[in-house]
């Protein structure tokens, strides 16, 4: 066997090569966009909504669960301490993995007349690698009564 060949079968991959993936042969999405505009090429706009669904699931994008989302989410929420409040996923049936809850709390009891000024203090709860539970360190945790007007936001379950 020519001792040349396997060099000349390298030199010919190596210039090659880039030429073949420039070309876009075997080219992936970057990003969600790409995704879509891709899977779009030569499909009917009905399609869509599965070219968007399956961009996603490669591309998972937090986003805020809308009312219709959150029907199937239950998240209470308790003292932990005098200065720390948990909030726990108690039922979530959902297609979104909760990401995060924006909550509101007020002095007054849930059962008591509320209105916007009442929620006196807003927090970012963060549910990170899908647990159920978040806890965060707050001053005079035990003053508030209520937790309302929350925020839900989540990705996508793949």
């Amino acid at each position: 066997m020519n001792p040349l060949k396997p060099i000349s079968i390298a030199l010919v991959l190596i210039i090659f090569c880039p030429l073949i993936v420039d070309a876009g042969w075997f080219s992936n999405p970057e990003n969600f966009e790409e995704c879509v505009l891709e899977k779009m090429k030569g499909q009917d706009k009905s399609m869509r909504i599965y070219a968007i669904r399956a961009c996603r699931k490669l591309f998972p994008q937090e986003e805020e669960l809308t009312y219709f989302h959150t029907q199937n989410i239950e998240i209470s929420w308790s003292y932990v301490s005098s200065s720390s409040v948990e909030l726990t996923i108690e039922k979530n049936e959902s297609s979104y993995r909760i990401s995060k809850c924006i909550a509101s709390f007020s002095i007054k009891k849930c059962d008591e007349t509320q209105s916007n000024e009442d929620y006196i203090f807003t927090e970012t709860f963060l549910f990170k690698d899908g647990k159920q539970k978040s806890r965060l360190k707050i001053k005079k945790a035990n003053q508030y009564n209520c937790m309302g007007k929350m925020s839900i936001w989540g990705f996508l379950k793949q």
